[in-house]
């Protein structure tokens, strides 16, 4: 049997009761021997004597794959599954064809409800890999974990299994398995860039839901050390990975090194709006309500529909009345009510109720 060695590459065969049939063997051996014109040959003599062999058009189809004609071997795998629909490698590669197309859509339908089906555990293994593949790509991140899970049991060890499977549970919100699996990779490749960036993703979403502070401390800690994995793998400036290494630090308190971080970050994508507003959150940490209100102010303006943009940013501009700028407080509460508009909230309602306060206190104080 010949195994894939990489996501879109290899084809897998399988011992079957075939035929005797004398091109068939013919085109095996050539097969093995490398030849694919002569293997195509002889299996085209076959399926023409015998357009029920399904097997021939498999192993058509398998020389095709291997010839890149991606085309002709689409036709000669359909034909296989329109003969027997329930040889799984059969349809592991229909959708390797479009795996190596780019086509994960097609992916998804070739093997979607068909990883059940028998097969050797190789064939099985790459089937839910694909699958879990092809969820991934178009965004079905639980769908991608349920199929990546049952690759990984057959290959506990593979890398790419264990990244992808730990980034799906991460982005459908299983945060816990997702440390489990990402970890497991870390122990494969330490410097795995993938696995460190989500890794300290998930390590940092446990930290914002963490009451403990030594624990939310120490999750932070975690956050932190992965983030400066993630972004050392790459030869130039990421800018996801400087953007968690900032977040990182800012959900550690170390407001400076994530003003740092977050230049850097910005650098690469200035007009990412909540980098600017996580800017404004730090600078507000050192007290800097001059810079925090520029940062909220970008965020805003990228951001018009975000409430918690619009609070932090009238809330920046209280504080700046405060410090003697009075026309700032009209500010904060225009702000404050395109918030409340936004999304209704009684700490909005009652910062909108303060603001006014303070306006006719300072009114009725200059008459």
């Amino acid at each position: 049997m010949t195994r894939a060695l990489s996501l879109c590459a290899g084809v897998w065969l399988a011992a079957v009761a075939t035929p005797a049939l004398a091109g068939y063997q013919a085109g095996m051996e050539a097969f093995k021997d490398g030849d694919l014109k002569r293997a195509i040959d002889e299996f085209q003599v076959e399926v023409q004597k015998h357009p029920g062999f399904d097997y021939g058009h498999f192993m058509l189809g398998v020389c095709y794959l291997k010839q890149k004609e991606y085309d002709t071997a689409i036709g000669c795998f359909r034909k296989a599954i329109e003969i027997d629909d329930s040889q799984l490698k059969y349809h592991a590669n229909l959708a390797q064809v479009y795996a190596e197309q780019g086509r994960w859509s097609d992916v998804v339908a070739a093997l979607e409800g068909k990883t059940n089906l028998s097969a050797e555990p190789e064939v099985s293994a790459q089937a839910s890999f694909l699958l879990g593949f092809g969820y991934f790509t178009i965004g079905r991140y639980g769908k991608a974990a349920g199929e990546l899970a049952a690759a990984r049991k057959a290959r506990p060890n593979e890398i790419r299994i264990l990244s992808t499977l730990g980034t799906a549970q991460f982005l459908s919100g299983r945060t816990d398995e997702a440390v489990e699996s990402l970890s497991a990779a870390l122990k494969i490749n330490p410097r795995h860039g993938a696995a460190n960036q989500y890794l300290g993703e998930a390590y940092l979403a446990k930290a914002q839901r963490e009451a403990d502070t030594k624990e939310r401390e120490a999750l932070c800690a975690s956050a932190i050390r992965h983030a400066e994995a993630a972004a050392q793998a790459h030869a130039q400036p990421e800018f996801n990975a400087l953007n968690l290494l900032a977040r990182a630090y800012l959900g550690a308190d170390r407001y400076k090194q994530a003003v740092e971080a977050f230049d850097r970050a910005l650098a690469l994508n200035p007009d990412h709006g909540y980098a600017h507003f996580n800017k404004g959150q730090a600078l507000k940490g050192l007290g800097d309500w001059a810079g925090a209100e520029k940062e909220y102010r970008r965020s805003v303006a990228l951001l018009p529909d975000n409430p918690e943009a619009l609070v932090a940013l009238a809330y920046c501009y209280e504080q700046l009345a405060r410090q003697g700028d009075g026309a700032s407080l009209d500010k904060a509460l225009s702000f404050y009510q395109k918030a409340q508009a936004l999304k209704p909230s009684p700490a909005t309602r009652d910062a909108i109720a303060r603001v006014q306060e303070e306006i006719r206190l300072r009114s009725t104080v200059s008459h």
